[in-house]
């Protein structure tokens, strides 16, 4: 259950930053078609999370941070549309982020408690930019892919999560 929770919320905290984009004048278009191969590397770690036992939980934490490090690095080269540096920036700062908070809420888990481990997920700082990328990206209309799940925004921030 534990697993399942903390997939749940990490693959939240993943579709939250699909939203975001940075730097040369670009269009929306190209830009989600140079970011749709670095968000599905952002996936694949994920991935690795969600597929690991209690037991195995550390260390597919450590083996999913150098992914979401290199799709931050990948995602920094692209640049973002008119309008959307700022999201852009908090995608890529909100998956580094992402990077150490997940190692460090599973390194947590193997001495804590479920509520506690829930806690320190919601607590996650990395969320916060990754939500604030979304609400900027649905503004502006942007549709990104994390593996084959589709995030269509339409103008309107879902900040109901």
């Amino acid at each position: 259950m534990l697993r399942v929770r903390l997939l749940a919320l990490l693959l939240a905290a993943g579709l939250a930053a699909v939203a975001a984009g940075c730097g040369k004048a670009v269009s929306k278009g190209d830009y989600e078609q140079a970011v749709a191969p670095l968000l599905g590397q952002v996936d694949a770690a994920l991935s690795l999370v969600e597929g690991a036992s209690a037991g195995e939980l550390a260390a597919a934490a450590e083996e999913a941070r150098p992914l979401l490090l290199a799709a931050a690095d990948g995602l920094d080269g692209v640049g973002a549309p008119k309008g959307l540096s700022e999201a852009h920036n908090l995608l890529v700062e909100g998956i580094r982020e992402l990077a150490d908070d997940v190692v460090e809420v599973a390194g947590a888990s193997s001495s804590q408690g479920i509520p506690e481990v829930l806690d320190a997920i919601a607590a996650m700082p990395s969320l916060e930019k990754l939500q604030r990328a979304q609400e900027l990206f649905a503004r502006e209309e942007v549709t990104l892919e994390i593996g084959s799940a589709p995030v269509a925004t339409t103008g309107a921030a879902d900040t109901g999560s």
